[in-house]
């Protein structure tokens, strides 16, 4: 159970976590919440810290070009 939902998080145990639930015979609707659960926290995750790092740690190359033209 575990390992499906930090499978999201980890490169190489997000390519065999499918798998590796169904060898062990996880039930499907326990696998489905703990896959999407996994997935909405890192979609989230990922998204909040492109943001930070998009709008605070780099300057916007943007706004440059925009009036250069």
């Amino acid at each position: 159970m575990n390992a499906v939902f930090f499978g999201r998080f980890v490169a190489l145990l997000r390519i065999f976590a499918g798998t590796m639930a169904g060898i062990t015979k996880m039930p499907y609707s326990q696998f489905l919440l703990c896959n999407f659960s996994g997935t909405a926290i890192w979609a989230s995750v990922m998204v909040t810290l492109s943001f930070f790092c998009g709008t605070h740690c780099f300057p916007t190359p943007i706004g440059r070009v925009h009036r250069s033209i």
